[in-house]
């Protein structure tokens, strides 16, 4: 997610539009309190905070991103070694392009 962001702030000149797009919770800069902070992640790049998201949402937040903005967007994963994971150890990737 911090390289979708970066990228789409990037191309889009500013923040702004950005937050208009995304479906991701951001917050502009660090948090500043303790409970503000828990589940972000600050991406120094663009001076914002992305608050964590499960695998699924990540990819529907990415995906989102790419189609605004037309470009290429690929993920590559990794199943965990879990009995309850859909395919343990397995590889896989997630792609769309224009």
């Amino acid at each position: 997610m911090p390289a979708a962001h970066v990228e789409a702030i990037s191309r889009l000149g500013s923040l702004s539009p950005v937050q208009g797009i995304t479906r991701s919770n951001l917050i502009v800069g660090r948090p500043s309190s303790e409970d503000a902070k828990k589940g972000h992640r600050y991406v120094p790049e663009a001076d914002i905070s992305i608050q964590n998201v499960d695998a699924g949402h990540a990819w529907a937040n990415a995906l989102r991103l790419a189609r605004y903005l037309n470009v290429e967007v690929r993920v590559d994963f990794e199943w965990p070694q879990k009995t309850d994971a859909a395919h343990p150890g397995e590889k896989g990737r997630l792609s769309w392009g224009p």
